[in-house]
């Protein structure tokens, strides 16, 4: 038989979309590769200020890096404070951070005398807008001590106690320790003291507080925040963090201020190497690895972000006594639940993106999404900030995250035309063999196009697209024949033909309803038998005549009301629960050759029989009343009749999730599997593709029957994303 090519059709050829996305896709590839060679980070004024307190170990008098305050007199933002410009008002802490920590460094080297005398003209010019201060703020005859840094730190002391705004790491500890080194500067703020009391009751709590935390957890933290213990702090715990080159922590805080303590020789070559790299503006380079010490962190969204990346890691359990995997789900999952609550009441708007993530990753379990719709929600909840945030925030000022989500978004969009294409494609074949006439077939179109293109999205794999999606459409046609359609002769009758094949459809099929099935297999297996030929040489109509004789044998048990044991139930049903006509003809089509060996060997049947196992399993779980009210065969009730009455439903049901549990867990150890395995990566990636296909349909209830898929199939194929997120973009 001919192999009917798709452009013959008037449908574009596999992995053509639509011109424009295309174009635009590529372009910003290219803007992005070039971006790449500069790689900068943003200055960060706070690490610089601490930097440029560090005294010459020659002289204690004048500082060592005085290149750095230089950068500081020169980068006071337009109102005061130092930071990054344009800073978010919801991230006013970490520019009350950065301001003090500037105004420290000036102090400590009693410079910056214009910074004062600008900040004394902004402050007369702008009397008539702000709320008047006491006299002797603006006549002190402490030339150091007015400006526009000590006006900001002033007029938004208040915010430093507000929790509805974003906390540094270690704020609570850091600012007030600053404070306190202000007043050992002689550095006076005007500020009412029952709020500096407040901070400071707060750091003591906090103080006290993270020392009763195990030392695992305490130690690395506190470390961390050296600079703002001060002297009270534990130098020689914190000296057991010192890296290879110098550094704690590869932060120049931290840093700064350990080696002002200990002079140690290491921490000064560090901060040299660092200024001498990137300039008198420390960019940023902390750590970025904070979960020895999260649950320090009060709900900061970076640690948000790193335990929903702990929690989404700790599913990917492939051995039956990871303990310590099962106790990181646990905690990092009531972690999240936690912070899921206190996003709800502040309610503010910060890190919406975020915790938006979290609800999904709830919603969606790591076996249970479907690729393309994870894609689609990260795109619409990613955050173009950009920003980082520890101890204090920073971004690349020469890679934009809006970049990366163009790139995403233009990548979607552009696949999503080639999969209309190939669903309007589909929907002719469905039309084109009158599969559409047969009144008793479930209309399962739309689902069986999606649960492909929702795994299986690259533009190339047109060919394995196609295999699934007709071949899911045709098994929904046999099963629902096989279960209300046909007649026993008929069953017996359709297989007949399959077995003989070359057949006189006119006199040997004993129903229209026969022929339209029979003659549509017959071009299904024909075609993809031809295409495969050409990339495998594989025989895929044995894999419907197993499925058929499977299928026959429960329609045998039920005719005569058999029950069979829960072992002879089993090695049926993972067979007719139909995905060998699916999974394996379409592994032809993904790219590797496979020998004969590899197609015949344990480990492939093994991982079949795996997927298939769980996939029958979790439908007769969440099936089994309906199914059982329909008079028909489920594990789940057979495991009760076989126990005599000594297992309930509930029990079994209890026992079956656990088979899952395990099932799931070997499948995806051999897909991980790398040494000792003959299957290519890509090809048992596909099982566990199908695995998460069938938990995705069978999860709550049967949606082949129960849920509307057409919102599902419409977002995913027919809505592109919105480029509203660039309308600001230049």
């Amino acid at each position: 038989m001919a192999v009917v090519q798709r452009s013959e059709l008037g449908f574009p050829n596999a992995g053509q979309g639509d011109k424009t996305y295309t174009e635009s896709f590529h372009n910003t590839k290219e803007r992005i590769r070039k971006l790449f060679d500069k790689g900068e980070l943003s200055a960060s004024s706070y690490d610089t200020a601490w930097v440029a307190m560090v005294p010459s170990p020659h002289y204690s008098q004048t500082p060592c890096f005085p290149g750095c305050l230089d950068w500081l007199l020169e980068n006071q933002l337009h109102d005061g404070s130092w930071g990054r410009p344009h800073h978010n008002p919801l991230l006013l802490k970490d520019t009350l951070s950065s301001t003090l920590a500037s105004i420290l460094a000036l102090k400590r080297w009693m410079v910056g005398e214009e910074q004062i005398n600008k900040g004394v003209s902004l402050v007369l010019c702008s009397i008539d807008s702000v709320p008047l201060l006491p006299f002797y703020v603006f006549f002190t005859t402490e030339k150091y001590l007015l400006g526009a840094g000590l006006r900001f730190i002033e007029l938004n002391f208040s915010s430093a106690a507000d929790n509805s705004l974003r906390s540094p790491i270690g704020f609570d500890i850091i600012f007030p320790g600053m404070l306190e080194y202000a007043q050992d500067l002689d550095l006076k703020i005007n500020v009412e003291p029952t709020a500096v009391n407040a901070m400071t009751d707060k750091r003591k709590l906090e103080l006290i507080r993270c020392k009763e935390r195990n030392p695992q957890e305490r130690d690395p933290y506190l470390a961390y925040i050296s600079e703002g213990i001060g002297k009270s702090q534990d130098w020689e715990m914190v000296m057991k963090y010192q890296r290879k080159n110098g550094s704690l922590f590869n932060s120049p805080s931290t840093t700064a201020a350990t080696f002002s303590h200990l002079q140690n020789a290491g921490c000064l070559n560090y901060l040299r190497s660092v200024v001498q790299k990137f300039g008198t503006a420390d960019p940023l380079t902390e750590i970025t690895k904070q979960h020895c010490y999260l649950d320090s962190l009060h709900g900061d969204l970076n640690a948000t972000s790193d335990v929903l990346e702990l929690y989404k890691a700790s599913q990917i359990i492939i051995y039956p006594d990871e303990f310590a995997l099962e106790k990181l789900h646990s905690w990092s999952e009531s972690f999240l639940k936690q912070k899921l609550g206190e996003y709800s009441i502040l309610s503010n708007g910060l890190g919406r993106n975020t915790f938006q993530e979290v609800d999904d990753a709830f919603d969606f379990r790591f076996h249970a999404s479907l690729e393309r719709m994870a894609n689609k929600r990260y795109i619409e909840h990613y955050d173009v900030d950009g920003s980082r945030f520890l101890k204090t925030s920073y971004c690349s000022s020469s890679l934009s995250n809006k970049n990366f989500l163009k790139l995403a978004l233009e990548d979607f969009n552009m696949c999503q035309s080639i999969q209309q294409n190939e669903e309007a494609y589909f929907n002719w074949w469905i039309l084109e063999n009158k599969i559409d006439k047969l009144k008793f077939a479930r209309k399962t179109g739309p689902y069986c196009y999606f649960s492909i293109a929702a795994t299986l999205f690259a533009p190339e794999l047109f060919d394995a697209r196609m295999t699934w999606a007709k071949a899911s459409m045709l098994i929904t046609v046999v099963d629902d024949f096989f279960d209300d359609g046909g007649s026993m002769e008929e069953l017996l009758n359709l297989i007949q033909l399959v077995e003989r094949w070359d057949v006189n459809v006119e006199t040997d099929c004993l129903s229209e309803e026969i022929r339209i099935i029979f003659l549509a297999l017959r071009r299904f297996i024909c075609d993809t038998e031809d295409r495969a030929f050409l990339w495998q040489a594989r025989s895929v109509k044995s894999h419907w005549l197993n499925l058929m004789r499977s299928m026959l044998k429960e329609a045998e048990w039920a005719k005569a009301a058999t029950v069979p044991t829960m072992e002879e139930y089993i090695a049926n049903a993972y067979v007719s629960y139909a995905l060998e006509p699916i999974v394996p003809p379409t592994l032809y089509f993904l790219g590797p050759k496979l020998s004969h060996d590899v197609v015949q060997s344990s480990e492939l049947n093994t991982l079949f029989k795996l997927m298939s196992t769980y996939g029958r399993l979790l439908n007769d779980m969440v099936t089994f009343k309906r199914e059982s009210g329909q008079g028909k065969l489920n594990y789940v009730l057979l495991h009760v009749i076989h126990s005599n009455g000594a297992i309930s439903e509930e029990k079994a049901i209890k026992e079956i999730s656990s088979v899952l549990d395990s099932h799931r867990r070997e499948l995806l150890r051999l897909v991980l599997q790398e040494k000792r395995s003959a299957v290519p990566r890509v090809c048992k990636e596909l099982f566990w593709m199908m695995k998460k296909v069938n938990h995705f349909t069978y999860n709550k209830e049967d949606k082949f029957t129960f849920y509307d898929t057409r919102k599902t199939v419409k977002e995913i194929i027919h809505v592109p994303i919105s480029h509203k997120k660039f309308n600001s973009s230049s």
